[in-house]
């Protein structure tokens, strides 16, 4: 059932659910011979969209068996798998049906039974929401649903907007990019991360798993290796599926891969809203202008920061130059007192400045961790603050780079320290 397309389909008993890169929904068998794919495309006659569906599927054979305006079916060959393509069209949208196997069965049939089960449901209520203060972005959110949003910045230091469409607390999708550069050779700019073997999986085991404590219950990439889907069960029993993407740099150990989204529900809700759990993510869209706007004003800050450097070590340098022939030329106890003033002064100057820096960084370090769910934990002995879940009850550590976290009382191995948790406004070492 897709309450946010407004449809509904039958799919054999013990088959499972698929959500590939496509506007709709696949299903494959349990020993994974046969797959089964349904997509909604807009087209001007059910044979161009069959023809579209057909342009991306690499390396195949393919024969046409009907081309009416309002119908059209194909069969096609790739590999070991034979397939077929049955399309009906009406008012500029054609419902594709797709179906491969590796072993001989009567595909016609099973997607005459998939179309004949196809009924129009009424999709969810929804309407347009802005981000109000910026107008970074637009989404179309469920009636009923709650949005949360902010603002952080990425792993490249680019202002990302951050936002949170909610049914319940344990139930939302969540949109934050969250990208990093990997390179396959030595680390050649900063920032950048060693990870020999490239692929989206050692980014989700080395940047996400262990952040999240999840169990990975399947991954799939469709044979893409820029996109992947993996679903995980965390240890609350929920599970989420996180939306993971990457770009490589041609001819360069260089890449950049991290995460688009993710969203998560009960196991008994999942089925019903990854509909529209995945609605809701294409219906995002951040603001070209507000986009643009980020980019111009990092740059204009960049190239400020390097006139005031430029000009701050011509100021220094002609500075001391002076100071130094002063020095020379009073050779006196009244030019070291003036001195220490005006260092006094410039230090009472900056220490202002860098209260007021780390008030504002406090505030909003506190305002990312309350829409991320986390929370900062001292830890006694070193004077270290981690970040972990909010939902922590306790934190302890052996003091040797190992944690237990649990949102229960529990009582803790032998020459363990507890954390201390630190509340919103609280000074940081």
């Amino acid at each position: 059932m897709n309450a946010w397309q407004g449809y509904q389909i039958d799919y054999p008993d013990g088959w499972r659910i698929l959500y590939p890169p496509i506007d709709g929904v696949a299903f494959d068998s349990p020993d994974g011979n046969v797959f089964l794919e349904f997509s909604q495309i807009q087209a001007a006659s059910a044979l161009e969209a069959l023809r579209r569906r057909l342009a991306t599927i690499p390396q195949h054979e393919a024969r046409l068996l009907e081309d009416k305006p309002e119908q059209a079916a194909l069969l096609f060959r790739q590999g070991d798998c034979s397939g077929e393509l049955r399309g009906r069209w009406r008012q500029g949208q054609a419902t594709v049906v797709l179906a491969q196997s590796r072993q001989p069965i009567n595909l016609t049939e099973l997607i005459r039974t998939t179309l004949r089960s196809l009924r129009s449901l009424e999709p969810i209520p929804r309407h347009s929401w802005s981000e109000p203060l910026e107008n970074s972005l637009k989404i179309l959110c469920p009636s009923g649903w709650r949005i949360d949003n902010g603002f952080g910045v990425d792993g490249f230091g680019i202002r990302q907007p951050i936002c949170r469409v909610s049914l319940n607390p344990h139930t939302f999708l969540h949109i934050e990019a969250e990208f990093r550069g990997f390179t396959q050779g030595p680390p050649e700019f900063y920032g950048d991360v060693h990870l020999p073997m490239r692929g989206l999986f050692p980014v989700l085991e080395g940047g996400f798993l262990a952040r999240w404590g999840a169990q990975v219950l399947a991954f799939e990439d469709f044979g893409n290796s820029h996109e992947a889907d993996a679903r995980l069960r965390l240890p609350d029993g929920l599970i989420r599926v996180a939306k993971l993407s990457a770009a490589a740099l041609p001819n360069s150990p260089r890449w950049v891969g991290g995460l688009c989204y993710y969203y998560q529900a009960a196991p008994d809700e999942i089925d019903r809203l990854e509909p529209i759990f995945r609605g809701l993510a294409r219906s995002h869209q951040i603001n070209p202008n507000w986009q643009n706007h980020q980019r111009m004003a990092q740059n204009a800050q960049f190239q400020q920061q390097h006139a005031q450097q430029t000009q701050q070590w011509m100021n220094l340098s002609q500075n001391l130059h002076q100071q130094r022939m002063h020095d020379i030329q009073m050779q006196g106890q009244a030019n070291t007192t003036r001195h220490e003033i005006r260092q006094n002064i410039s230090d009472s100057q900056m220490s202002g400045f860098q209260e007021r820096m780390h008030s504002s960084d406090q505030m909003h370090h506190d305002n990312i961790n309350s829409i991320r769910e986390r929370a900062d934990y001292l830890d006694p002995q070193t004077g270290q603050v981690h970040n972990f879940s909010a939902h922590h009850q306790q934190v302890w550590s052996d003091g040797q780079g190992h944690w237990l976290a649990a949102d229960w009382d529990i009582q803790p191995p032998p020459d363990w320290h507890q954390l201390k948790r630190l509340d919103p406004g609280h000074p940081r070492p």
